[in-house]
Formats: structure tokens, sequence, C-alpha cells
């Protein structure tokens, strides 16, 4: 079981106080998805080389580009300071892949070379304005429906390279097949991929498992165990004693894939954070694993329909945070926000994880802004967390002045992951202002930067660097332009954040009191 450092426990009372309002640690992420021609890039792709002049792809490339730009610039006026960006939609690719085929929701061919790579430039984009960028993928899905069935004509797919990884409930609904090990391992090996030639600050999951309540399927529970049941008979007879039903050696096949993920990350880029986000109810397992279900009336079936256990993932230890989907208001009759929002913080305490709710914005942003207090009033690791579905409703109903006006007026930090091992970082040199281009200069690479303005008047506060107020922003870079505003009338520090997020002792322009960070 994972272990905080006491650092993260502590906090003066001053320190709770500004927690409370406005936190300089939270997560603040986007979902911004791709699948199905979605609004990111308003149904544009790139036309394949086949009958298309270049000028026709660079303007498709154009349009996609500018998308993400202002979806990203969306969301630092709204001072997120995440992304969780689709690259894996249906066993395809938004970057140069090892394994699996370009998206034909971004090529008018799937597997045809759109001539850029959106992951290296969204990782560019997010890192310029001081935001995370995690690579969201999709385990299992292959095609979900008549549209997208056109995955299956790729010869490079795994219809046709693997076809016996393949679950096909019918011509249109294909996953791979969790209860085989090769497709573990290939989802291990994509992840790997993606983390040794991406500079990513984190890997996520989304709820696509087994198929059982996918769109266009009949939702009767356990209709399609005829697909698996001689996989699972081959299991029982190689393991006799085992006592798992075919549901729950489905769950344990899920288990066993995220467990991969987060082992083959802890053995490449450990720094790089791993997160699931399942449906916002999880009932099913909860007295096995001897933790009291939640208390609404909404149903959980992600356990009996789609084999997904989370709970597990949080025993076992798998995943750095946990974004369940609770897509509820406040008001809901059955799956209320509050006590669901409630019941996960103190679970995640028990297992020392991290909680970043999954939060609908097709609301009023009054709602959200009462769903993030609770957040906040619940958490109870010193990290709390908001993650909005999705991108695209961020961008509508006045969610972004409301937020930066309210619940995010100042910028955050994302909360650091104190329990894994990370050097020390000591303190950068030669601040240096140019106009209004602050640099500096710093030994060691592989860290960001916090960067602060603490008005003349305040150089003595010794919580100082608590106040989020006072954060300027982040650098991934060893420069930062400062507001012209404040150059007069500030001192400027400068601290290193690791890339586990922990934080050194700032370099300042003038000295004042020190301040615990």
């Amino acid at each position: 079981m994972k272990k905080l450092t006491t650092s993260i426990l502590l906090l003066t009372a001053t320190g709770l106080s500004l927690f409370a309002q406005n936190p300089k640690r939270e997560m603040r992420a986007a979902w911004l998805h791709t699948v199905n021609f979605s609004t990111w890039v308003s149904e544009v792709r790139v036309p394949a080389c086949n009958g298309s002049n270049e000028a026709e792809r660079e303007a498709a490339r154009t349009i996609q580009k500018n998308a993400i730009i202002a979806y990203f610039d969306t969301f630092k006026a709204a001072n997120l300071n995440a992304v969780f960006f689709h690259v894996r939609t249906t066993c395809d690719a938004f970057y140069k892949s090892k394994y699996e085929p370009w998206s034909h929701f971004l090529s008018t061919e799937r597997g045809a070379d759109p001539g850029w790579d959106p992951l290296e430039f969204a990782i560019e984009e997010a890192h310029k304005r001081g935001m995370e960028l995690h690579a969201w993928l999709n385990p299992y899905r292959i095609s979900f429906g008549e549209a997208q069935s056109v995955a299956a004509t790729s010869p490079t797919d795994y219809v046709n390279t693997h076809p016996e990884w393949v679950l096909a409930y019918n011509d249109h609904v294909k996953i791979l097949n969790p209860g085989l090990p090769e497709v573990t391992e290939r989802i291990a090996d994509v992840v790997e991929d993606i983390i040794t030639r991406y500079n990513v600050d984190g890997i996520t999951l989304d709820d696509y498992f087994y198929a059982d309540n996918q769109r266009g399927l009949d939702n009767y529970p356990g209709k399609y165990f005829y697909l698996d049941t001689a996989l699972y008979i081959a299991y029982k007879a190689e393991n006799p004693n085992s006592q798992l039903s075919q549901g729950d050696w489905r769950r344990e096949n899920c288990n066993k894939m995220v467990k991969a993920i987060y082992d083959r990350i802890q053995s490449i880029k450990p720094y790089v954070i791993f997160g699931m986000s399942p449906a916002g109810v999880a009932k099913g397992g909860a007295a096995a694993l001897g933790i009291e279900p939640p208390a609404v009336r909404a149903g959980d079936w992600q356990y009996e329909q789609i084999y997904c256990n989370p709970l597990a993932w949080l025993v076992d230890g798998s995943v750095d945070y946990i974004s369940p989907q609770i897509y509820w208001t406040t008001t809901h009759e059955t799956a209320p926000y509050g006590p669901l929002s409630k019941w996960w913080s103190q679970v995640c305490k028990m297992y020392n994880v991290y909680f970043y709710p999954s939060h609908s914005f097709n609301t009023s942003p009054e709602e959200i802004g009462i769903q993030i207090d609770l957040n906040r009033e619940y958490d109870e690791l010193n990290a709390p967390g908001v993650v909005v579905w999705s991108g695209q409703n961020l961008l509508r109903g006045g969610h972004v002045p409301y937020l930066a006006g309210n619940q995010f007026k100042y910028k955050a930090l994302p909360p650091a992951v104190h329990w894994k091992q990370a050097d020390e970082q000591g303190m950068v040199d030669n601040l240096t202002l140019s106009g209004q281009t602050l640099s500096w200069t710093y030994g060691k690479e592989n860290v960001r930067y916090a960067v602060y303005a603490i008005p003349s008047s305040q150089i003595n506060d010794t919580e100082a660097f608590s106040n989020p107020e006072y954060l300027l922003g982040i650098s991934y870079g060893k420069q930062f332009t400062l507001p012209a505003e404040i150059i007069a009338t500030h001192h400027i520090a400068v601290s290193v954040l690791d890339r586990y997020g922990n934080e050194s002792l700032p370099a300042r322009t003038k000295s004042w009191a020190t301040s615990a960070l």
C-alpha cells in the first residue's frame, strides 16, 4: 500500500483557510475527446494522399491544430492545469504508434498518415501554457457502431492481424478480449510506446471494458457470456481450485490489465501518473472488500455489465488517482453528487489514492461551483481535484468566466505525488529580467518551475508561498513572461517542481522571511 509522507498531512490554520477557498494544490483537468468525428475538429479530417493535393491536406491540418489551440487557450483562461487528451479511441492512434494505425477520426482513411502528430503538438501547446498533458486511452474498444466499423477494413487492425484476440458482439461492436494475456501485454506495450517516446505527464483510461452494455446491444446482463465461455472453461481447467465465477473472472482480467499498465509505467517513468475513470457509482464487490457501499439508490451497472471493479484497483494500489464519473447534480434523486463525492473521498483516503472526480459541465456554472466546494470540503488527502466532462462543454454556458471569478480565481499546482522516491531539488540561479521576460538557470533537466509574484507590502509574510493568489503559473522551460503591471510593485520568485510535483525552496529577486512550501 502506498504511504504518504508526513508533509502531505500537515497544514497551518492559515493554510487550511486558504486551501478551503482556493487551494494552491488542486488537479484541474478537462477531457478533450477525439472520437466519433467530435467537435474538436468540427468533423474535418485530413484527406488521404490518394486523390488529394497537399494544399487540401495542409488546410485540414491547420483547422485541427487551431482547434487544439482554441481549446487550450480556453482551459488556461479557466485556470485549469491539465488536459486529458484522447489519443487512442478504437485501437487506433493520434500519434506515431509502433503498434496501431492512424485513427480514421483524424484522417479520411484509417492508417493514412495525416502529416502531423497531434499528441506531440498537444504536449507542446499544453506545456507552453503551463498545463500537464495526460494521454487518454480506451483499452479494449475496436469498433462500437455501424458508422465506426470502418476500423475493421484496415489491413493493420487487430481484426485482420490478430482475429483470435477479438470478441465480436456483432458486425459493428468489437473489443479486444480481456481474457487473453497477449491482449493485456499489448495494451501495456502501447502505454510503454507512448511514455517512452512522448513527454506526457500522465496516462488515463476511462470506462470501456467488456461491451455487454454497449449502445446497440441488448443490455441483458450475461447475454454475451457465450463469447468467452471456452476461454473461461480453459482457465478453470488450469486453475481447478479457483472459485471465480465467469463474471468475477472477467473483472479479474480487467484488474490484471490495470495492474500491468501501472507496473510498466513504474518500471520506465514512475513520475508519469496513472489514473482510471470508472462510472460514478461503485457498489458491486464492495462488501467482499470490507467497504461499505455508497448510500445512494442508483445501481452499479459497471460491475454486472462491463465487469469492472474499480474498488479492487484502490485495494491493489494499481492507480495513482481515480476519477469517477459523477455526472449527476447535487439534487439528483438516485445518485446525488454530494454523498457520492463524500463516499469516494473516504474510500480513497483508506488506500491513499487521490480522488479527482469527473463532473458533467452540461449544467449551470453555479451547480458546478457547488460541486467543487463539496470536493474541497470532503477531501481527506489535501489533494482535491476537478475533471471537466468535457472540454467541449466548458466552452458553453458561461463556465469559464464563472470559474475564473470564483472557485478557480487563482491558479493552482497539481497535487504532488509524495509517496514515490524522488531526487531532492535545489534552487534556481541567475534570475534575470529583460523587459517582461524572466529567465534563470538550473543544472538539472526534466523539471518544471513555479513562478510567484509577491507584493512588496507582503515580503515578510511567512505564508506567502502558501497563498495561491501569488502564483503566476508553471513553466516547463527556463523563462516566463511576467505581466507588465506587476514588475515595479512585486518581488518575483521561482521554485523547482520535479515531475512528481514536489516543490523546492524558491529563489527570489529580493530576500524576505523563509516560507514553508
